[in-house]
């Protein structure tokens, strides 16, 4: 369920709602909240592009494999969501 919400999530950072990530940076000066910010940005390019590199990797790797309920359908389809969610966050930030 949590694959459906990944838009989501990428458009609630965009628009720089999270509700941890904005009570932490409106406690500090506005210099250093300009640092924090870049933090965080760069924080998130990271983990984006890990999940889009890595869950690309895991789809290549399981392409071959099936599912034992549907034999048609390849193991990969299950981790689709992984490269998508982190292509969709690299491109919102």
């Amino acid at each position: 369920m949590s694959d459906f919400d990944a838009p989501e999530r990428a458009a609630v950072y965009r628009a720089n709602v999270h509700v941890a990530v904005e009570a932490l940076v409106n406690a500090v000066p506005p210099r250093v909240r300009r640092i924090m910010r870049i933090g965080i940005d760069a924080c998130m390019a990271a983990t984006a592009l890990f999940m889009l590199v890595y869950g690309a990797d895991l789809c290549a790797v399981t392409r071959f494999q099936t599912m034992a309920e549907f034999p048609g359908l390849s193991q990969a389809i299950v981790y689709l969501p992984i490269p998508l969610a982190g292509l969709l966050t690299l491109l919102f930030i």
